[in-house]
Parts: structure tokens; C-alpha cells; sequence
């Protein structure tokens, strides 16, 4: 990836990602590619007895709920991995690794920290933003993905028709057009009808718009089509 976007010229001046990229030779080589990046830093034993010594939590507000944050220094790495890399833990690199925790809802308490709490940590090299700045941002590549999860689900992306990648890849770019389009009608269909809204999924549509029960009733030697649903269809 950073190879392609080399060759086309882009400077990429922001990284972020989930834990998957959290090990050393990828936070190597997207340190050398990318001017800041942001990682979900898995919780290891290590990182939970650091917690544990914390003691300057500051509450901050999470979607209407009460949480906690703070930052430590941090050197990921040290011990096993960097001798498997070929590393002395003198080479290794200190980062902000931004924590934030919330109340367990079951009450059960971590071994290492003793409190009934999840935590979720941020790994960077960002040393300018303030701490929810940072969360900020990197909660943001949510919203991306979620755009994938709808294409997957709602626009075939989840199964592909063809078997060459040419194909494929008029497949791909049409269904997001599609996706585009229905974005565009159910806005325009949520300013008319009160029980539609913007956000729903296609499904949802699907059943609140076009499929609904109905059946052929004969009235005055005329067969009409009774429809059971709130709107006020014209036949």
C-alpha cells in the first residue's frame, strides 16, 4: 500500500488503525512512511500493571456516559520482541499511549488493576493534539468502516459475481453508486413520510416501504386490492 501510494506521488500525513497493526515492524515501517500514527494498543500484562499505578484519571464525557482518561510514556516492545527483531531495547522508541477506561457493566474486576473497569488504549507518536483530540480522530475511521459493513451487507460486497478481478471491479464501483443513489432517495423519502429516516438499512426500507401485507378483495363485482399499512397508497 504505501509502495503504491509512493508511486503516485501522496504523502500520507496520518495513520490509523485497529490492534491488528499493533506489532513492531508495522509501527516500524508506517513511522518511517507516515508523519503521525494512531493504533489500538492491544492490553498486555504490562501495560495493565502500568495502569495500575496510575492515579491521575481525569473524567471526561463518552456519548452521554462518565469515563476516564490519561496518558502515560510508553516503550512497546521491550524484552522478547526486540530480541526476535534483532533489536536492543535502547533502539526501541517511547510514544504517548493514551488510555481511557469504563465501568464494567457485570462488576468484574481486573486482576492486575483491581477495579471493575474495560480499558481501551491508543498508541502514537503524536505528541501535539491533546488526548481527546486524538480519540476523536482515531473513533472516526468507525464511520468508514461502517461504510464497508453496508456495502458488504446491503450492496453484495460480501460476494462477489465474478471470478476476474476486472469484473469484480465494475461490480464493486456499481454497487456503490447504487449505495450513493439509495442514500440520496431515502433522504429525499424521510422528509415526506414521519415513520422513514434517513439511516435506515436497506432492509429496513424494504419492509417499511415496499413489502407490506395485502390481498384481493372482491367489492362491487370489482376486484380491489386491499393494502394494510399506514401509507395512503392511491390504486
Amino acid at each position: 500500500m504505501f509502495a503504491e501510494l509512493k508511486a503516485q506521488q501522496i504523502k500520507i500525513h496520518r495513520y490509523r488503525a485497529d490492534g491488528a497493526s499493533y506489532q513492531l515492524k508495522v509501527i516500524r515501517l508506517v513511522e518511517k512512511q507516515t508523519d503521525y500514527f494512531y493504533i489500538r494498543a492491544a492490553k498486555s500484562i504490562t501495560i495493565s500493571k502500568l495502569i495500575a499505578q496510575i492515579t491521575d484519571w481525569k473524567e471526561v464525557d463518552l456519548n452521554g456516559s462518565k469515563a476516564y482518561r490519561t496518558e502515560i510514556a510508553y516503550t512497546p516492545f521491550k524484552g522478547k520482541v526486540a530480541r526476535i527483531n534483532g533489536l536492543k531495547e535502547q533502539d526501541l522508541k517511547t510514544y504517548r499511549l493514551i488510555i481511557t477506561k469504563t465501568k464494567r457493566k457485570d462488576g468484574q474486576i481486573d486482576l492486575y488493576t483491581q477495579e471493575a473497569c474495560i480499558y481501551r488504549c491508543l498508541i502514537t507518536n503524536d505528541f501535539e493534539m491533546n488526548q481527546d483530540e486524538i480519540v476523536e480522530f482515531y473513533n472516526q475511521r468507525g464511520a468508514v468502516e461502517k461504510q464497508f459493513d453496508i456495502l458488504k451487507n446491503d450492496f453484495g460486497w460480501k460476494n462477489l459475481s465474478f471470478s476476474k478481478l476486472a469484473h469484480n471491479t465494475v461490480f464493486l464501483l456499481l454497487t456503490a453508486m447504487c449505495k450513493n443513489l439509495y442514500d440520496y432517495i431515502i433522504r429525499q423519502y424521510a422528509t415526506k413520510y414521519k415513520y422513514l429516516n434517513a439511516n435506515f438499512r436497506i432492509k429496513k426500507f424494504i419492509f417499511r416501504f415496499i413489502c407490506f401485507p395485502a390481498m384481493w378483495i372482491q367489492r362491487a363485482r370489482q376486484m380491489q386490492l386491499k393494502m394494510y399499512d399506514k401509507i395512503h397508497f392511491k390504486t
